[in-house]
């Protein structure tokens, strides 16, 4: 959590989101213990270039693809803020 944090902090970055794309409920009953929540995209809304922003991951963490677009249909969500001069990036983990 500590890189996204330092990623959100900078100031060619307006926001960084996670998105959750799968619940995993293993127990029934449902234990919140056994939920996982699973998730392979990361949005980074900034004013830098992919190539750019794909340079600030360590070397474990580098996403498979980056992209201007935020799902792989690039389509653009409007529910959220996008400060004039930034643009969402698309991070895409398998």
């Amino acid at each position: 959590m500590t890189f996204w944090k330092s990623v959100r902090e900078r100031d060619d970055v307006w926001d960084v989101l996670i998105s959750i794309r799968q619940y995993d409920f293993s127990e029934t009953p449902y234990d919140p213990d056994g939920e996982w929540v699973h998730s392979d995209v990361v949005l980074i809304i900034t004013s830098a270039q992919p190539d750019d922003v794909v340079s600030w991951f360590p070397e474990h963490a580098v996403p498979e693809f980056a992209g201007d677009s935020w799902d792989d249909v690039g389509e653009k969500h409007s529910h959220v803020f996008v400060p004039t001069g930034m643009k969402p990036l698309f991070f895409w983990y398998d």
